[in-house]
Formats: C-alpha cells, structure tokens, sequence
C-alpha cells in the first residue's frame, strides 16, 4: 500500500459538513444582539446534559476555566492540597495553582495511565481538599475507587473529562465533571469552550455565579469569579455538532478497535488498557507505548503520517509546578512520558489512511523487533 499524508486530526474535513446550517444559526445570534451566554448558550447547556447523562452542565468559556470553577465550587482556595496525576496536559495543574491550592502529584497506572487510587488513599492528609482526576486519552480513571476514598475523607471528586466526552457516567458516584470544547476534541467549537457538569440546581446556580465574576445579580458580586462566560456564537455552533457526536464517537471507536487488533501482536508495543471494546474507554485519541517511541514517530514521519507525543514531560518536572512536590517517587508517569504516541485517529478517516498507519507501524516493529 502506498503511504499517504495522514494527519493527526483533520478539521477541515470535519467541520465542512456544517458551514450552512451553522450559518443560519448564526444569523439567529446576530438578530438577537446577544453575543455573551444568551438563548443559544441556555439551549446548549440543556442539550449538552442531556447528551452526556448529567441533571446540569454549566457552560464556561474553556475546559481549564471548567476546572478553576469546579475547585472554587468545592471550596478548594489557599494552601489547600489537590490530589492529581503528574501525566496530563499543564492546564489541570494550573488550574489548581489558579485557585491557591498546592497541586500533589500521585502516581498512575501502568495500564491506563490514570490516577493509582492506592497512592491517592496514601497521600492523603489533613490539609488535602479534593482530589481531580483525569480521563486520560479517553480512559475513565477509577472514580468509583476515588470516590470511596473522597467520601472516607470528606474531600470533592472533580473529573477532567477534556479527553473523554461521551464517556459513560458511573451512577452513585458524587462528582463535578469537567469538559473542553477546544476544537480538536471530538466535540470541538469554533474556539475555546467548556462546561461543567453537576448534580444539582443549587451547584449550577453557584456555578452560573462564578462565571459572571460571582455576581447573583447584576452588580452584586458575592464571591470570586472570573470572566468564564461562553460566547453564542461558540453555543450556536456546539449546538450544530452536538446530535453527531454519537456517530463520531462511534467512527472513532471503529478505527481504533482496528489499531487494537493490529497492533495486539507486535514486540515492542504495549496497548492501553482497557482496550476500546470496554465501556469504560472512548476513542478521543489512539495512543500506544513503544520502547523506541522516537524511533518509531520518526519512522512515521518518513512516511509522511502524523504523530504527536502526549506527554514528554511530567508536571512534576515543569517549571510550572517548582512548588509541588510529588507525593513519593514516581516511576510510571516518568517511563510513560518516554514511551507514549498518539497516531493519527478523526471521524472521517478513511480506511486507506487508517491502512496507511497500521502498515508503518507493523513494519517499523518487524525490522526493528525489540521486547515489550
């Protein structure tokens, strides 16, 4: 097979479909004069909770925002401690050094690379808040673990949900769940977006409140907030996507169930797990762990397909977070961010590209056969 360009994401393909039922909408917004929350936002928030399984979502202006307004929400302010994981994307870290608190970094999993609920129970202490846990590449972290452990301790569950929207919600367990619309996510807007969602309407009142600089009322400022609101322009087209994305996450979950199958043989691969089969993983992304990663993405590269590594540097090793101080060694985050790589995984890929991967890798791996 020929190797073709195959890209990480392909947005302009995705998003062609919607340019003209997304343009009538927008002729609504600008016929309203609302730019800022408005009907279509309201509309989006009740249709985004409706899609994903929560009694309310709260719509803010990104999915880091999400999490500062999640933290405040849960009282979490200064010098507290924040349970989290050391392998994710800075914005979950920043969002916790945002509110005052002190980021505590736990190991992960070899499997999954989330959250390890063992090292979580052990780093907890008095001055421990909440912990926040992230849905790595679409792999829902053990939360009904960490909720026993959060209930035990009194401390809120927050879920960073960037990477995982679709994913099933697990019933009983008490959380604030936390998602981005950055646009190459499988439920991606024009710009930055995010939601919140939570239990009750009591929570989405104060969440609403921390969005409009923690005003109940206009000029009454009860609390600290922040400019988080969502514009109508990012809702009116959310709103468009919105009744597709079942189908895309299906598509995804097609063409990474075909990697899986692919890739479940070969020396020198270790796929996550649980695989795409489990209910408890969606395709937002396809990521693999190679003991010659670099070697392998530039293999790739050579045959001009598209791969990304999703995270070189643990938090716990970024400048950013000089003041947190890893809770223990942290051996698993550290040989992950040495041996992860995202291939190329979107709704519209066809199955030549998808073939296209699938032959560079297996080929890479047979001439360069070294042990898992």
């Amino acid at each position: 097979m020929n190797a073709a360009r195959v890209p990480l994401v392909d947005l302009a393909a995705h998003n062609a479909p919607f340019t003209e039922a997304f343009t009538a909408r927008l002729r609504d917004a600008c016929a309203t004069g609302q730019f800022v929350l408005g009907p279509d936002v309201s509309a989006f928030e009740e249709e985004f909770a409706s899609a994903v399984g929560w009694p309310y979502a709260v719509a803010v202006s990104s999915g880091t925002d999400a999490l500062v307004c999640a933290l405040r929400l849960a009282g979490v302010g200064r010098d507290a401690e924040v349970i989290t994981t050391p392998f994710t994307f800075a914005a979950t870290a920043e969002a916790i050094l945002r509110v005052g608190a002190v980021p505590v970094f736990v190991d992960v999993r070899p499997t999954d690379l989330n959250l390890d609920p063992e090292a979580v129970s052990d780093a907890v202490t008095p001055r421990t808040r909440a912990v926040l846990a992230v849905h790595l590449f679409g792999r829902c972290a053990a939360v009904v673990k960490l909720d026993a452990i959060c209930r035990k301790h009194d401390l809120a569950l927050i879920e960073d949900a960037a990477q995982a929207v679709g994913a099933p919600r697990h019933e009983g367990v008490r959380s604030l769940q936390c998602h981005s619309f950055f646009p190459a996510k499988p439920l991606g807007a024009l710009g930055d977006g995010g939601a919140v969602c939570c239990e009750t309407e009591a929570q989405a009142k104060e969440l609403r409140s921390l969005r409009v600089h923690g005003a109940q009322r206009r000029g009454w400022h009860e609390r600290l907030g922040g400019n988080f609101r969502l514009d109508a322009i990012q809702a009116a087209w959310l709103r468009v996507k919105l009744p597709h994305l079942a189908d895309y996450l299906t598509r995804r979950r097609e063409h990474a169930r075909a990697y899986d199958a692919a890739f479940a043989d070969l020396p020198g691969l270790s796929l996550l797990s649980p695989g795409y089969g489990s209910p408890d993983a969606v395709a937002s992304y396809y990521t693999l762990r190679s003991t010659d990663r670099d070697g392998l993405k530039e293999h790739l590269s050579r045959r001009d397909i598209a791969a990304a590594v999703y995270y070189d540097t643990p938090l716990h090793h970024q400048p950013l977070c000089a003041g947190a101080a890893p809770s223990g060694a942290l051996p698993e985050a550290e040989r992950a961010a040495e041996e992860v790589l995202t291939l190329p995984l979107f709704p519209e890929m066809t199955s030549d590209q998808r073939g296209c991967v699938i032959d560079a890798v297996r080929t890479f791996c047979e001439q360069h056969p070294l042990d898992r």
